[in-house]
């Protein structure tokens, strides 16, 4: 038996069943673990809410040596990286229900702990029936493909996955499959990469849209199995169920997965969701305000005042990739010419003196500009392009286009002297040329992603790009 100081600011309502069926006692501040097997049986929210090491998430391999009957017959047991180096050697602590392996101190999953239990019983068992009797329970514990009449057990790999993220896999019919993944430590921070090669993921991916439920173990190649976290099995059970449900339905798990699966599996699954759920890298941004269905910007405008060519009160819109100016007070006599054209399946209509197709899609731009006189904020709805089916997910962003919605987050960098490099093959720069080129080296040193160089045609904006390409090397 061993003991932990119970934790303060955590849920703990697994622990009191466990206590009711006296695997754990819990007094005095401590919980001890009467059955360690309870600690091997703990999801990876569990281990993270009682402060105890992660479970073991890389590969866990077993293979026999020799013949059963032989004096030098033994089991190995070998714990790998994803990319199938061996970690080295290992040191099993049953009454923790831990393993210290590569470094790194784990929480043996139930199946490990009760391999490496069965491995060390077979190792040390001298009676043959018996020890044939431990190999036969190992081989319902590990999903050895065969065993041979003499014991022999053939190398099998299981990869135990304790994260994953939620790839689309077909745009037009939305279908959804998990990525499962691992967070590694590299140069530039940590990063998040699949525990599967490509071609293993695939081969998941494929088995969980094609079977009729989700599996414990799952094999991708002749001796690789996927074990699944009980939490994870969970909730790809109700991912796979989506399947067979609307798009809508998966659209709405994969817009907000935390809240769908809360409200599927129960208000108790909140916080092991957040323990096993990664968002995707490119979901993660202030300036995304949610994934759905992406539509493209209507290209319209308002003329500016100063500008005499422009025709004056006037919206200038792209029909058939012509720019055409129709003063607010026509738009509704001409969105009626545009319908009641299409209705005579007539193939063109002239508007403002331009001839356009009598189509559905310029029709749809045309309201979608009436639509945003009176509100300009409008967003487009599903009616407004392509049909739902059709449609792509997408991050919708704040773009600034209609306000002043996002201010990026400007991390300064490392300050370097603003001057003109002495290595360039023109005699001079004029000075809007100069004072460009010190703009775009102040808006680096500043921190910021991006800029515009906006000069007119001809005034050397490539030049000056290349003056600060030149400074920054």
């Amino acid at each position: 038996m061993f003991c932990i100081d119970l934790p303060s600011n955590s849920n703990l309502d697994f622990l009191s069943v466990l206590a009711e069926e006296k695997r754990v006692e819990i007094k005095e501040g401590k919980i001890y673990f009467v059955d360690p097997q309870v600690v091997a049986s703990f999801d990876s929210a569990q281990l993270q809410a009682l402060q105890l090491p992660p479970a073991y998430h890389h590969i866990f391999s077993c293979r026999s040596q020799g013949a059963v009957l032989a004096k030098n017959y033994r089991v190995l047991a070998v714990f790998k990286k994803t990319d199938g180096l061996p970690l080295g050697k290992y040191q099993f602590d049953r009454q923790r229900a831990q393993i210290v392996v590569g470094g790194g101190t784990y929480t043996t999953p139930h199946y490990i702990y009760q391999s490496l239990q069965l491995i060390e019983q077979i190792n040390n068992e001298d009676n043959h029936e018996q020890k044939l009797h431990y190999v036969k329970q190992l081989r319902e514990v590990m999903p050895f493909k065969d065993l041979q009449k003499d014991g022999t057990l053939r190398e099998v790999e299981v990869v135990l996955v304790t994260k994953y993220q939620l790839d689309v896999i077909d745009q037009k019919e939305f279908k959804l499959a998990p990525t499962f993944v691992e967070a590694v430590v590299e140069e530039d921070g940590e990063q998040l990469r699949s525990v599967l090669p490509d071609n293993h993921c695939q081969q998941y991916q494929d088995k969980f849209l094609k079977s009729n439920r989700v599996r414990t173990s799952t094999q991708v190649a002749p001796n690789k199995f996927i074990v699944l976290d009980e939490t994870i099995e969970k909730i790809l059970n109700v991912v796979k169920e989506t399947q067979h449900k609307s798009i809508s339905e998966r659209r709405a798990l994969y817009i907000n997965p935390t809240a769908y699966l809360t409200k599927k599996l129960g208000d108790e699954y909140s916080d092991k969701l957040d323990a096993v759920f990664i968002p995707s890298k490119q979901y993660q941004s202030d300036r995304i305000k949610f994934i759905g269905v992406w539509h493209p910007k209507t290209q319209s405008y308002l003329p500016n005042e100063g500008n005499e060519w422009f025709p004056k009160d006037c919206i200038g819109i792209m029909l058939d990739n012509e720019h055409i100016f129709i003063t607010p007070d026509n738009l509704d006599k001409e969105i009626s010419k545009l319908e009641d054209a299409i209705a005579k399946n007539k193939p063109t209509i002239n508007i403002e003196g331009q001839t356009v197709k009598a189509s559905n899609e310029n029709l749809d731009l045309l309201k979608t500009v009436h639509d945003r006189q009176d509100d300009p904020a409008k967003e487009p709805t599903a009616e407004d392009g392509k049909k739902e089916e059709d449609t792509k997910v997408a991050p919708v962003i704040k773009d600034n286009i209609e306000g002043n919605l996002f201010r990026d987050k400007i991390i300064p960098r490392q300050q370097q002297q603003i001057f003109i490099p002495n290595n360039l093959t023109t005699d001079k720069l004029f000075p809007h040329q100069q004072k460009g080129v010190q703009w775009l080296q102040e808006s680096w040193n500043k921190g910021k992603r991006g800029v515009l160089l906006a000069d007119d045609m001809g005034l050397g904006k490539t030049m000056q790009s290349l003056i600060f390409l030149a400074w920054i090397r």
